[in-house]
């Protein structure tokens, strides 16, 4: 799934702790807005393109789907700006296109971060966000017979 891959690229970049990378609509509660964690979510998503494949050496069908989705990463606690830009600087290093290849996505600039501050009754709370464009293929292979020969059956009257 995509957004495992996402989070799994985002820990790895920032060299971030796993469990503080967060995938968003799932049971968790935030308890404390000063603790650093990032919410990763995906927006919208769109198969651009489609290919079948066939290898007959090993008689399978691989079909794959190319799509493209745009995904926030939401920054909080008392580093969320530091963890953004670090994030922001970090896409423009060789270990980000390391990790591109590691995790099977391409991750395009994110540029504009968003100062999203948190209001929780009288308290304010540091919440950064930045929007990625991922690239990403889902490959399905499917096992497929080949016809090495044609047997035809011809029926005369």
């Amino acid at each position: 799934m995509t957004i495992d891959k996402v989070c799994g690229y985002v820990t790895d970049i920032l060299s971030f702790d796993p469990a503080k990378v967060i995938q968003s609509r799932t049971d968790y509660t935030m308890i404390d807005f000063n603790d650093d964690v990032i919410i990763v979510d995906t927006l919208t998503g769109e198969i651009i393109s489609k290919q079948t494949a066939f290898d007959g050496e090993n008689e399978t069908q691989n079909i794959d789907s190319i799509t493209s989705s745009i995904f926030t990463l939401d920054f909080y606690g008392d580093n969320a700006y530091k963890n953004t830009m670090t994030f922001v600087n970090m896409q423009s290093s060789q270990l980000a296109y390391d990790l591109m290849k590691q995790h099977e996505l391409s991750v395009w600039h994110s540029t504009h971060p968003r100062n999203l501050k948190n209001v929780s009754g009288q308290s304010t709370f540091e919440r950064w966000q930045i929007e990625l464009n991922i690239t990403d293929t889902i490959r399905n292979e499917i096992d497929l017979l080949r016809i090495d020969d044609a047997q035809i059956s011809i029926i005369e009257n």
